[in-house]
């Protein structure tokens, strides 16, 4: 296997409505026009190309240099692929792990960053979430089906059954 086999896919969620499953509940049309400007003021130098509109639980995996943006009043969603990370690397380093992602946090204003991370292609490998509210991370986890590398905070209420042995 190369080392795209095992990549790793990291979604963010940047939240500022009150209701952000409302939000997608009522299945609004994504704005194309903000995601092409968000990703100019990324970096001006990248080639720019609608590939479709699908929900990204449905989609294949972006690769490497892609972007997936759904925006929507009071929640953006962006889905990328984790640049290679250093081995002692951890998920509350995101926001300074590339000029990229600092960029991309800071150009976007939010009230809550909830920052999902998978390995698509590799049921034992590397996951997580992260979670910051008002710029302050509150709670991340981190870890492989072996190992733990990040369990910072207080878990959150839906980790319950998870803690208790109940789920995966």
């Amino acid at each position: 296997m190369n080392d795209h086999d095992h990549q790793q896919v990291v979604t963010l969620w940047f939240i500022t409505s009150a209701d952000p499953r409302g939000v997608l509940v009522a299945e609004p049309k994504a704005d194309r026009g903000y995601a092409r400007k968000l990703l100019a003021q990324l970096n001006p130098a990248w080639p720019l190309t609608h590939i479709g509109d699908f929900d990204m639980n449905r989609s294949a995996p972006p690769g490497e240099g892609e972007f997936y943006i759904g925006g929507y009043r009071g929640l953006t969603v962006i889905q990328t692929v984790l640049p290679e990370v250093p081995s002692n690397w951890t998920l509350s380093g995101l926001p300074t792990l590339t000029e990229h992602f600092d960029t991309l946090i800071s150009m976007i204003p939010t009230a809550d960053l909830l920052v999902t991370v998978h390995t698509p292609t590799d049921r034992d490998g590397l996951g997580g979430f992260a979670h910051w509210v008002g710029g302050r991370m509150t709670r991340c986890f981190y870890a492989t089906r072996e190992r733990i590398i990040e369990d910072t905070g207080v878990p959150l209420p839906d980790e319950a059954a998870f803690w208790s042995g109940e789920s995966e």
